[in-house]
């Protein structure tokens, strides 16, 4: 019996009307000591319904959870819980799984094969054998701009070094994007070792990311670069010239740049937010000069963004999507590179022309 089977078949008998998330946490906190339920709250809902439905493996779940299982807390819970009208049809449904449960001690039965099965899902996690070695490692942790484990639907931290309390060694692991290709940190990516050992992670979207921290990486080389504030002088000298929008109406409510951008885009966060720190002050003082005269006004200017946020929110799908196209925009009008592009567009951001409050 596999792990969600056993989840799915003992549902209707101890929380039929609780959504599966809310299952999760239930069942959890009546089989397991309290350290076990904190390892509960980490995971998040989307994490608990994958693991419910089977379509992620239980074993780094049930490696981590197995030497909190306390059977005789289970099996109170159980006889408290479950209505004698329907112990025979719990029992009918549990044995096309196991026929050795038993017809008067049925909750010490569906405890022990509770175990066995997270038992049986831990010895099933995969080798930690280390792609990588060290040096690869390492190189893969400074090349990730936010410390965030890249697969996609996962926000596990990255970090380097040994945790001897897991059984999983290393909390990072070094993926080669191709396996025939050099073994080198240009042909690889970290991922956190939860997303290595239950197979979770797609090469294609690890791909993609990994084109992404080499972007962002060359972006912060060129920020180097001593003459890259004059760049940007030059740059919003040209943005200052453009024709404003008086068509768009501004809001002025305040809210940090992580309010904007969905929780788990984590490499636009990251990047926005490095750009902000750098060069908003700076910006600031050069787009607030000569407010006022020669025709320029700031606010006109800042309708603009505001509507080019606008036109690209609806030709473009993703967040990401969208602040490429306003940073390519904004390019083209100053005459500048995409880089310098992508700095104003982050200053746009802090100043809420572009991004709209994420819906609660």
């Amino acid at each position: 019996m596999l792990f969600h089977e056993y989840l799915q078949t003992l549902k209707p008998y101890v929380a039929p009307s609780a959504t599966e998330t809310e299952y999760f946490v239930v069942l959890f906190d009546n089989c397991l000591e309290e350290k076990g339920n904190e390892i509960i709250d980490g995971y998040r809902k989307t994490q608990r319904h994958y693991l419910y439905t089977g379509e992620r493996e239980a074993g780094f779940f049930a490696s981590k959870i197995f030497a909190y299982f306390e059977e005789e807390r289970f099996t109170d819970w159980l006889l408290d819980t479950i209505n004698e009208e329907m112990v025979d049809d719990l029992k009918h449904d549990f044995r096309k799984f196991d026929v050795t449960i038993d017809e008067w001690d049925w909750d010490k039965s569906l405890a022990r094969l509770f175990k066995e099965v997270l038992k049986e899902a831990k010895s099933k996690i995969r080798s930690t054998k280390i792609q990588g070695g060290f040096k690869i490692r390492a190189l893969c942790f400074e090349e990730n701009p936010n410390g965030i484990c890249p697969c996609q639907n996962c926000s596990n931290p990255l970090k380097l070094y040994v945790n001897l309390e897991r059984e999983s060694a290393y909390q990072l692991e070094a993926i080669y994007l191709d396996p025939n290709g050099p073994k080198s940190i240009a042909n690889a990516i970290g991922i956190c070792a939860e997303c290595f050992q239950e197979n979770t992670y797609d090469l294609n979207t690890l791909c993609n990311k990994k084109k992404e921290f080499l972007r962002l990486k060359k972006t912060y080389e060129e920020f180097d670069d001593p003459l890259f504030p004059e760049r940007l002088i030059e740059a919003v000298s040209k943005l200052k010239a453009s024709k404003p929008n008086e068509l768009i109406t501004l809001s002025y409510k305040a809210l940090k740049i992580n309010k904007k951008i969905l929780p788990d885009n984590h490499v636009l966060l990251s990047d926005i937010e490095e750009k902000v720190a750098r060069f908003f002050p700076f910006l600031l003082e050069c787009f607030s000069e000569d407010d006022g005269t020669d025709g320029y006004s700031y606010e006109g200017l800042s309708k603009s963004i505001r509507a080019l946020f606008e036109s690209a929110s609806k030709q473009c799908v993703t967040q990401d999507e969208i602040f490429d196209l306003i940073s390519k925009k904004i390019a083209a009008e100053a005459n500048a590179n995409e880089n310098t592009g992508r700095v104003i567009a982050a200053y746009f951001v802090q100043t809420c022309e572009v991004f709209n409050e994420i819906p609660k």
